[in-house]
């Protein structure tokens, strides 16, 4: 007999990965804090939270077996909840508003209420237009308070992978901040969460808990997701819950979708899902669109019709219709997956913040319009992919799921567009040429070339990042986009093709020289605290704790001058590898648990050069003398 509670987590993914659901369920109560954690930091309040659990519990079930690696399970559902956590969270403004009666503390907040609003609501409008990573790091960090290392088993590959994610966001913070004339720093922004995080991080009731669990786990069973964006769940008795349960498990089967009758489509409710989009609405009128009229194989009493589709510069845009055929009540779109050829999930349902009108409801019909977005940069749309549609209509205790698969529709090549630029820059004594940059339904290229006379390539450039800007019937939006380099003279980026921008900046954060110096180590007797060898750099103190139940802390302070990060392993005067018990994190110490032994002193500890200039606080991010913004386009 298998007995799951003394199997590590990996062992119990391998077994679910395979379809053990009593492995799975094993893994899934033995992580429940850490994921319930995630969830309501990401939804932005508890309830939301565990919805959202429930609902990445049921869908990595279901699409478990498209993960490359069968022991990790686990990071996958963690992904599975950020990547969706948007669809359940709370309303920026709501967020706001309730910054608004935060006490202001005398002596440190100078701003009047209102104002220090006005400085939530660009922290709100800012969040809701970074992506899922950027959005995920930045609330685990000032919402949740969390470090790297903490933060990095979400899902994560490494500490560079966050640390990079952050700084994007904070830029995207700060220069709204600075664009409204506002000032926005670290105390600020821990203090627009603080009430957040005393909410978001007390645990529920244990019963409150095991309910939502269980509902993720019984859907996982059944096959159907949770009803998730801005919808009221419905209260369920218990009775009423069996029967449902009962019911979806008898009539639910996965029925493939195939090549559906053409017929006629309804264009006639197009335009009023782009009331605010103008932009799309003058692209629909010039016929730049693909019309579809592909009716599904009917599931459930659902049938589902696209009429047609729109290509985006992040995805793509598709009109549908939605059919109750043994009912009253209108269906409604629940998920929107868009998987490639081989299995990996590409993008995901994306609100539009254009405040579109997106769906409407007549009888037992829907109409409307989703949007999807890729969720990896450089992913080129095909006929290849595939969009999993999952539906649901709820006519009391007769609730029927649906899922559809969808083929991507076959755009029309677009002309790439030109733009000459001719702008030239100096950074750190280093001088670059922009000729050209070019604009293509995929991505956009720019052209830049470094002066014969320069002792550093383009290669060099740190972390360049395309500013773009938009006007919107919300206000003035700037987006970042993080650029790749393609050649010596190239560098790739997000596509804007068919973004009404007004703006173009290209930002670039320093020049990366290769003449540093080999990565240090510093080692210490731990016996008696001396250290017997460091880099001319590292002035900083180093203290050994004291000797508490078996172990000790060693404590190294960081500064700005010692750019460096600590590797998590030492090594003792013999060659031996040990791994410290815990460690803690932050910007200004590191500080490890040590197992008390007797080793052979002294110990060595290993060091990492982070390859580019580190930012400490926001502020330094802010005041950096390094950064420079070259105007690539303005229209007005």
């Amino acid at each position: 007999m298998t007995v799951y509670t003394d199997m590590k987590d990996s062992d119990l993914s391998a077994a679910a990965f395979e379809g053990d659901f009593n492995a799975y369920e094993e893994l899934i109560r033995r992580n429940s804090k850490p994921m319930f954690l995630l969830a309501s930091v990401t939804a932005r309040r508890q309830e939301a939270g565990m919805g959202l659990m429930a609902h990445a519990i049921s869908l990595t079930w279901q699409y478990r077996r498209k993960i490359k690696d069968e022991k990790k399970l686990l990071e996958f559902l963690y992904k599975q909840i950020w990547k969706s956590a948007e669809k359940f969270s709370v309303a920026g403004e709501e967020t706001a508003n309730r910054s608004e009666a935060l006490e202001v503390q005398e002596g440190v907040w100078q701003s009047s209420r209102q104002m220090m609003n006005h400085r939530s609501l660009i922290v709100e409008d800012t969040l809701s237009r970074m992506n899922a990573e950027q959005r995920t790091v930045f609330l685990l960090k000032y919402a949740a308070k969390l470090g790297q290392e903490e933060t990095v088993m979400y899902g994560f590959r490494s500490e560079v992978q966050l640390e990079k994610r952050l700084i994007e966001a904070l830029t995207m913070v700060f220069r709204e901040a600075e664009e409204q004339k506002e000032d926005i720093g670290e105390v600020f922004l821990l203090r627009h969460f603080e009430k957040e995080h005393e909410a978001i991080t007390l645990l529920p009731d244990d019963k409150k808990m095991e309910a939502f669990i269980q509902q993720g786990l019984d859907e996982a069973k059944t096959g159907r997701t949770v009803k998730g964006r801005k919808r009221k769940r419905i209260a369920w008795t218990a009775a009423v819950t069996a029967a449902a349960l009962f019911l979806i498990s008898f009539i639910y089967q996965w029925v493939p979708g195939g090549a559906g009758e053409v017929q006629a489509f309804d264009q006639s409710y197009w335009e009023s899902t782009l009331d605010r989009d103008s932009y799309s609405l003058e692209r629909l009128k010039n016929g730049d669109y693909v019309p579809v009229g592909k009716v599904l194989p009917e599931e459930n009493g659902i049938r589902l019709i696209i009429d047609g589709a729109m290509q985006t510069s992040d995805g793509l845009m598709l009109w549908y219709r939605l059919e109750n055929t043994k009912g009253k009540e209108a269906p409604m779109l629940e998920d929107v997956v868009l998987w490639d050829e081989v299995n990996h999930q590409i993008g995901i349902e994306s609100d539009n913040m254009d405040g579109s009108t997106r769906m409407m409801k007549d009888g037992n019909k829907t109409y409307g319009k989703l949007a999807v977005s890729k969720l990896l940069s450089h992913v080129f749309l095909t006929s290849a992919q595939e969009l999993i549609i999952t539906a649901f209509v709820d006519e009391g205790q007769d609730f029927r799921w649906a899922t559809f698969e969808v083929t991507v529709p076959e755009f029309p090549v677009k002309p790439a567009i030109e733009i000459e630029v001719n702008q030239s820059f100096t950074i750190q004594g280093e001088t670059f040429h922009i000729p050209y940059l070019w604009l293509t339904t995929n991505e956009t290229l720019v052209e830049i070339k470094s002066d014969p006379a320069n002792t550093a390539s383009t290669e060099q450039l740190i972390d360049p990042t395309l500013q773009v800007t938009r006007e919107s019937s919300l206000g003035r939006e700037i987006e970042v986009k993080r650029g790749e380099y393609g050649s010596e003279t190239v560098l790739y980026f997000d596509s804007i093709y068919y973004d009404d921008y007004t703006d173009l900046e290209l930002q670039i954060n320093g020049v990366r020289h290769f003449e540093k110096p080999a990565d240090p180590t510093i080692k210490i007797n731990t016996d008696t605290g001396e250290i017997v060898e460091a880099p001319e750099s590292f002035a900083e103190e180093v203290k050994v704790g004291e000797v508490d139940d078996a172990s000790f802390y060693i404590y190294f302070n960081q500064s700005d001058d010692f750019n460096y990060s600590m590797e998590n392993q030492y090594l003792d005067a013999e060659g031996n590898i040990y791994f410290p018990q815990g460690n803690e994190w932050s910007s200004e110490r590191v500080a490890f648990k040590l197992t008390d032994f007797d080793y052979a002193q002294p110990l060595t500890f290993r060091f990492s050069s982070y390859g580019e200039r580190r930012y400490t606080s926001v502020e330094e991010l802010m005041e950096s003398e390094d950064r420079v913004n070259i105007s690539l386009v303005k229209k007005y």
